[in-house]
């Protein structure tokens, strides 16, 4: 059977004489009425809201004017003492307050004391009192802000270049640097250098990423400052490391008859070699430098050249050979003209008909006098190569090949055409 619950009676008589219920009770008791009073005696309160950033205007009409720029003291942030109501107090926050830099003291660039003033953000919907400021005032520089651009010079040390080899000025990229801060700083930069740490031996060509450009005053001092923003910080570096060698510089000919000996022909370059410098790998393949070509039905008894040294990407004139002419020697030369009947055509389509209708050809040639003394018009042929050309029928012009059979010294000199007739069968 189960038992009965039985309530208890509370003895008051014996909790009124313990005393520390008495006091834990009285002290319960202060504190509500305290809280009471204070409540309704005294419904606001303060707190001090730290971290609120200033703002200073930069649109301002003074300085617009001056033409100036803040350049250090805008991200200064200050504390705000603040009086609201006890239940709001602790919702208001930074963003509720607008600390704005007076611009009363700012007459020219330099550093500037502005007095603060705090006001309740318009986009706030919170009832509080600005007291007071801390600090009251603030630091802040002002300047003319403008860009200048400098050549990014490369300063190498350490390499080593054997023998055989040479390195030419480095190359940075970018090659210039935009350099914007305050005008007063611009003005002390000289120079914008990257130095360049070889501490190797070097025999072809090394590009170095990411090197640092580094600013310097006239007294080859680092400026170091962060008012100065560069467009960019660093810079990759090529150190153009090249093989020397001296090749002979040589013309070649075109428009050489068949049977022709070029090396007969006696001729003199006004230099005869170059120093050059270029890639190891591509240097090992050339053993000459061909300044030029020399179309031999233009070569007369006083004919001379001029030709430009030109030189494969990459390589380097050391000698500062810009320029080559060329004259021939053609004493014991001698020029001579001949009536040529012997006109032949080669290489006609088989479904046409092509002759020839001019009856003689004017040819001069040039060669050393023996040889030109002892020839006739036989000794050259003419010829009309159908396969070099469009056939057309009708009558008109075609080019003609002369060539001089049996004499390897004598050579055409000019153009030649006849009139042919092509027909179709």
């Amino acid at each position: 059977m189960k038992e009965k619950f039985q309530w208890k009676k509370i003895n008051l008589n014996k909790w009124l004489e313990n005393k520390t219920f008495l006091w834990v009770m009285s002290l319960i008791i202060a504190v509500g009425v305290w809280g009471t009073i204070v409540y309704n005696l005294y419904p606001d309160t303060t707190k001090v809201i730290q971290g609120v950033p200033i703002t200073i205007n930069t649109q301002d009409t003074r300085i617009r004017q001056l033409g100036l720029n803040v350049i250090s003291g805008n991200d200064t942030t200050v504390d705000v003492l603040v009086t609201a109501r006890r239940y709001l107090i602790d919702s208001i926050t930074a963003d509720d307050i607008e600390v704005t830099a007076l611009m009363n003291g700012v007459t020219a660039p330099g550093d500037a004391t502005l007095e603060l003033q705090a006001t309740v953000k318009s986009s706030s919907n919170k009832e509080f009192t600005i007291e007071r400021v801390t600090p009251r005032k603030v630091q802040v520089k002002f300047g003319r802000l403008v860009n200048k651009t400098f050549k990014v010079e490369v300063d190498v040390s350490g390499a080593t270049i054997p023998e055989g080899f040479t390195m030419e000025t480095a190359i940075p990229n970018p090659l210039e640097v935009t350099v914007s801060g305050p005008e007063e700083e611009i003005t002390k930069i000289s120079r914008a250098v990257v130095k360049v740490e070889a501490d190797r031996e070097l025999t072809s060509t090394e590009t170095l990423k990411a090197q640092k450009i580094v600013l310097y005053d006239e007294n080859n001092e680092p400026i170091i400052s962060e008012h100065l923003k560069l467009d960019k910080e660093s810079a990759d570096v090529k150190l153009p490391v090249l093989k020397k060698k001296e090749l002979p510089l040589v013309v070649k000919f075109i428009n050489v008859p068949t049977g022709f000996d070029v090396s007969k022909l006696e001729y003199e370059l006004s230099a005869q070699t170059v120093n050059v410098a270029g890639p190891a790998e591509v240097m090992d393949n050339y053993s000459e430098l061909v300044v030029g070509y020399i179309d031999l039905k233009t070569l007369s008894l006083d004919s001379s050249y001029a030709f430009t040294v030109e030189l494969p990407t990459d390589f380097v004139n050391l000698d500062n050979v810009t320029a080559v002419s060329v004259n021939f020697d053609t004493s014991g030369m001698k020029q001579k003209t001949f009536y040529v009947k012997n006109l032949s055509v080669v290489n006609a389509p088989a479904n046409y008909d092509v002759s020839i209708s001019t009856k003689s050809l004017r040819v001069t040639v040039i060669g050393p006098s023996s040889e030109v003394n002892e020839m006739t018009a036989d000794d050259i042929v003419a010829t009309v190569d159908i396969s070099d050309q469009e056939i057309l029928t009708g009558e008109y012009k075609a080019p003609v090949k002369v060539a001089i059979p049996g004499r390897g010294t004598v050579w055409p000199y000019g153009d030649y055409s006849v009139s042919i007739n092509v027909s179709e069968k």
